[in-house]
């Protein structure tokens, strides 16, 4: 079962990844890899 308060977290670390990500280089290739691997990470 999914919790509310899990994706409120999962959506609050995206975000700080997102910027951190966006700051420190290309957007493109972090947009693929990132996704990926909190996919992985949720399941």
């Amino acid at each position: 079962m999914t919790l509310p308060w899990q994706l409120i977290i999962i959506v609050f670390i995206c975000s700080m990844f997102f910027s951190f990500f966006s700051a420190s280089g290309p957007i493109r290739k972090v947009l693929n890899q990132p996704v990926v691997s909190i996919i992985r990470v949720v399941n």
